[in-house]
């Protein structure tokens, strides 16, 4: 999915992404003149409820270096989370109606 400058990957499984990550962020900028930045990149890793999450390091990357692992990432204004709940979003809005930023 991608909206402006923002792309969107979404993979069933950590294999998936690294070939994804390899096909879309290594080799289409060759072709395209295009720049993707690990540091500007984050990875947000869907946790289903009977599932457990992979310990350690997953280890996504990106020209030579690693994407950062996060729990929760805004998304076009709304808060994602790996448990894909709302409870974040919901506080995220209502910090925004009252004025607290964070």
């Amino acid at each position: 999915m991608a909206y402006a400058n923002d792309l969107l990957l979404i993979a069933p499984s950590a294999s998936a992404m690294r070939k994804m990550l390899i096909r879309v962020c290594d080799n289409f900028p060759d072709e395209f003149s295009v720049k993707f930045n690990a540091n500007k990149s984050k990875c947000l890793v869907i946790q289903l409820r009977s599932a457990q999450l992979p310990t350690g390091n997953i280890g996504f990357i990106i020209g030579g270096n690693e994407i950062e692992i996060v729990d929760r990432w805004p998304h076009l204004r709304h808060m994602i989370t790996k448990r894909l709940d709302d409870d974040a979003d919901i506080m995220n809005r209502r910090n925004c109606m009252v004025g607290i930023s964070g």
